[in-house]
């Protein structure tokens, strides 16, 4: 694969060489999101840097037209995805831990229930075993942009730390409003993300890179960041 990249990146006017190929088009990646921040869906992407022959950073290059669409960057022939694709598994991750205990929470209050763990998902209603794999689904997919854009672009962890709050202030009054028990509080403010413009961070701007399942993944993020500390105990 790195040495496709490599050919590919070559025929465009980029010096690079199959070690250091994965830098080079994280520079595209960064200028790309600069780029089209300002709404340029196509572009003429620059890193800013020459390479010599053996790929070290010199001087300025053009590189081809590139653009990102359906969550990869596509350079000439040849198309990134994402680093970081996490998948759901059958056990409960260490890292999921927080916004688990929150769902599980908010479940025993709909169900008027002392307590429930994630063990006791398989013995409630149907439409709490589908909720919960559906909010998994929503956590992991915005976890894996959180972690991709760290890895392959400079302001990443910046960019989606401000995305984070962006949505945060879009549901916050939802969150603090009155429901019947927890269960509801959540669906509500899911709701509510999902209609809420994001705009403060460059990620935003990346055509089919944050949908409305990353939206609601990013409040279970919230619940792990304990920006949001309950579904249920709102006086906590």
């Amino acid at each position: 694969m790195k040495e496709k990249l490599h050919q590919a990146l070559s025929e465009y006017g980029a010096v690079s060489n199959p070690d250091n190929v994965d830098e080079i088009c994280a520079d595209i990646f960064g200028q790309l999101i600069n780029n089209l921040s300002n709404g340029n869906p196509e572009i003429t992407i620059d890193t800013g840097t020459t390479r010599d022959s053996a790929g070290n950073r010199v001087s300025e290059v053009p590189l081809a037209a590139a653009y990102f669409e359906g969550g990869k960057l596509h350079i000439g022939g040849e198309t990134i995805t994402l680093p970081i694709q996490l998948i759901p598994s059958s056990e409960i991750a260490s890292h999921e831990q927080p916004y688990i205990n929150a769902l599980c929470n908010a479940y025993a209050d709909a169900l008027s229930e002392d307590s429930i763990t994630k063990d006791d998902i398989d013995t409630l209603p149907r439409k709490y075993q589908e909720d919960f794999r559906d909010q998994r689904k929503y956590y992991y997919g915005a976890e894996s942009i959180q972690r991709s854009v760290r890895e392959v672009y400079e302001d990443g962890e910046n960019q989606f730390n401000i995305l984070k709050e962006d949505a945060y202030e879009g549901i916050k009054e939802t969150h603090v409003d009155s429901f019947p028990n927890g269960y509801e509080r959540l669906r509500s403010v899911l709701k509510k993300i999902t209609s809420t413009t994001l705009s403060k961070s460059t990620l935003t701007h990346i055509k089919n890179l944050i949908g409305n399942l990353e939206k609601k993944g990013i409040c279970h993020i919230l619940v792990n960041d304990d920006k949001i500390k309950s579904w249920v105990d709102m006086d906590d």
